[in-house]
């Protein structure tokens, strides 16, 4: 799938290009489009988080979702190893973003972040994942 900025009619190429691309199974959707898969993508994702004991915090856009789970009593890596190994969702510890610096403040590590520009069919497979195998903190 390509993102263009453009509607197909503003794309800058000839019907029989987009025939030949289609042919060989390429899609391309606007950007309005994608954001709204995007923002139905949080939307699955965010109920499956809510239901599993994270706190979410919803973005007004983007191709990312955040969480908390200081509720789960576990540290963004301990959640994010626990949901790859027993539901098979990925998701990134967000402190690996964090440089604690030369104040040798600690980064916070209770965020965890999720993708949504992925494929409508993959959040809700994922959704599903999470809410089949909550992790739950021990």
């Amino acid at each position: 799938t390509v993102l263009y900025r453009r509607t197909k009619a503003e794309m800058p190429a000839e019907e029989d290009e987009f025939e030949d691309a289609e042919a060989e199974g390429v899609s391309a959707v606007s950007s309005d489009e994608a954001a709204a898969a995007m923002a139905e993508n949080v939307r699955v994702l965010s109920l499956a988080l809510t239901d599993a004991g994270l706190r979410v915090i919803r973005p007004d856009g983007g191709y990312f979702l955040v969480a908390d789970v200081s509720d789960l009593g576990l540290t963004s890596v301990e959640y994010c190893k626990r949901l790859a190994t027993e539901a098979k969702v990925a998701s990134i510890p967000m402190v690996v973003f964090y440089d604690p610096g030369a104040d040798g403040a600690s980064a916070p590590d209770n965020f965890v972040r999720f993708a949504v520009c992925k494929k409508p069919e993959t959040v809700r497979a994922c959704a599903e994942a999470i809410r089949a195998k909550p992790v739950r903190g021990e």
